[in-house]
Formats: C-alpha cells, sequence, structure tokens
C-alpha cells in the first residue's frame, strides 16, 4: 500500500472530531466518522458548517444505507491526478 492510499483510524473525543474535520476539510481530503446510530455525527458536521468557520461551506447528509450505488453520481470523488476531492 502506498503512502498516498493509508487508511489512519482514530477514537476521538467530539472536540477532537471537530478538529480532525476542519483540517481535513481545509486541505480538501475527505473523512469519515463512523460510529453507532445517533451519537451525533451528522449533527457534530451540521454543527462546524453552521458555526460559519469554514467559509462557504455545505453539507449534504447522505444515508447510503438507503441509497444504491448509481444513486452516488455526481457526487465528488477522488481526483487520482492531483489526489484531491
Amino acid at each position: 500500500m502506498s503512502s498516498s492510499s493509508q487508511v489512519e483510524y482514530r477514537t476521538v473525543t467530539t472536540t477532537g472530531a471537530k478538529s480532525a474535520i476542519k483540517v481535513a476539510f481545509k486541505k480538501k481530503r475527505p473523512i469519515f466518522l463512523w460510529g453507532p446510530p445517533g451519537i451525533g455525527k451528522s449533527e457534530l458536521v451540521q454543527q462546524i458548517v453552521d458555526s460559519g468557520e469554514l467559509g462557504n461551506a455545505y453539507m449534504i447528509d447522505m444515508r447510503l444505507a438507503l441509497m444504491e450505488p448509481t444513486d452516488l453520481r455526481g457526487y465528488p470523488f477522488r481526483n487520482p491526478e492531483n489526489n484531491l476531492m
């Protein structure tokens, strides 16, 4: 596995998650929040967007369990040439 495709797993607090999300957004990197239903993952991201700290950011709330793979066409993807979303 090349260094550009390594995945990093972390267990973080709400404050740590907010910080990581902001850093990832500013670096134009995707971030994946994983956890059981109902713990506030979507609400956490919505709070960051609503705060205005990231400028003109917006949130797309997608429930992948309710979607088919073809439903994802047109959503941001990683550009392999510059490794950005």
